[in-house]
């Protein structure tokens, strides 16, 4: 664990596949828990529009991610993401929902493992799933 937990709770979303729409459940989630508590999403590893400098983010572009991960700076990585958590946090979130990695370029596994434990978040698996009742 990098650090002790800046919020009463955080819940990581793992994605099962790379397509998995978690984006859209990690959204669903934080408007769901807005009723009841303050939430907040957490998007550990972002790239705006495919430029790899996202300002007014509490992300780490993908392109540093990679560098960082090809360099052997696995642990450096993992303290930016706990540190940018933290500022995410200290806007007085009560639940934090950080959204997982869905990457080629990385090794996703490891690396959504990784994140889980630095930021000691619960885990919830997203899978793409289709229900035979269900009518578009």
């Amino acid at each position: 664990n990098y650090g002790e937990s800046f919020v009463s709770r955080s819940i990581m979303l793992v994605p099962t596949a790379k397509s998995t729409g978690i984006f859209t459940a990690s959204l669903g989630l934080v408007k769901a828990l807005k009723d009841k508590a303050k939430a907040a999403l957490f998007r550990p590893f972002d790239c705006c529009k495919n430029v790899c400098a996202c300002k007014d983010s509490y992300s780490v572009s993908f392109c540093d991610a990679v560098k960082q991960i090809a360099a052997g700076e696995r642990t450096e990585l993992l303290e930016k993401v706990v540190a940018n958590f933290k500022l995410l946090a200290d806007t007085k979130a009560d639940v934090v929902i950080a959204e997982g990695v869905v990457n080629d370029k990385l090794d996703q596994d490891k690396l959504n493992a990784d994140v889980c434990h630095a930021l000691d978040a619960d885990i919830v698996v997203v899978n793409l799933g289709k229900c035979a009742k269900a009518k578009l």
